[in-house]
């Protein structure tokens, strides 16, 4: 895996603990954001072509908010819908240009949103931190 397949991983537990974020939820708010922007380049397909006309927000997948899950095993708290933004925005230099390509809206990252953290995350993460944190 790439530094940039890490990114959802850190961002989920440095913002919201060990546990992270939910695949469940993840994989949900990415439905809401396909159906919102599947269509804007004219062919509704299943894939987001115009990624950067996009303009979904995840605040809009957030519990009670209308047009949300009412299940609260999918729906956000405030909170994670900031660190799927903040996912999706990928990470930023401290000049505030981009430092890669992040993840795009509505790409399934069951595989890579997990719960579960392996020694390789952990070194991983571990690098993200001394990056954006500075050293512990």
């Amino acid at each position: 895996m790439t530094m940039r397949s890490y990114w959802g991983n850190y961002v989920a537990r440095q913002e919201l603990g060990q546990n992270g974020l939910d695949p469940l939820k993840f994989q949900d708010v990415n439905q809401r954001a396909l159906a919102a922007c599947d269509g804007i380049d004219g062919i509704v397909d299943g894939m987001i072509q115009e990624t950067r006309r996009c303009h979904y927000d995840a605040n809009g997948a957030v519990c009670a908010q209308p047009g949300a899950s009412a299940d609260p095993l999918r729906c956000l708290t405030p909170a994670e819908a900031g660190v799927v933004n903040k996912i999706w925005d990928r990470p930023r230099n401290t000049d505030g240009s981009k430092m890669w390509v992040g993840w795009e809206l509505a790409i399934d990252q069951r595989a890579t949103i997990s719960r579960r953290a392996t020694q390789s995350d952990r070194t991983v993460l571990a690098m993200y931190r001394v990056r954006f944190s500075g050293p512990a």
